[in-house]
């Protein structure tokens, strides 16, 4: 997560944190082609950066992501996303 905040913020890029495992996802479309060297630079950099900055691991979202993670059950989590995604989709009062 640390990674991909980074990246966001010093670059632009929008990358999708995951966990279970720890990860970034992202999609790439034909039109990313010509991007594809500044990408892999700026991900570099922040590998970089983050590695040789740790504390960030325990901060911003990555920090949230940590805490989620560390719920024992995920019964808490699965309440919490069916509430909030039914209150997302569902049809305001006319």
């Amino acid at each position: 997560m640390a990674v991909a905040e980074y990246v966001e913020k010093k670059y632009g890029w929008k990358l999708e944190g995951q966990q279970r495992p720890n990860s970034i996802h992202l999609t790439v479309m034909p039109s990313h082609f010509q991007t594809k060297e500044d990408f892999i630079h700026h991900m570099k950099d922040g590998l970089q950066y983050v590695a040789e900055h740790p504390e960030l691991e325990k901060a911003g979202t990555a920090a949230m992501y940590g805490m989620v993670s560390a719920i024992p059950s995920t019964e808490i989590t699965d309440r919490f996303l069916k509430t909030f995604m039914s209150k997302v989709y569902s049809q305001p009062n006319q």
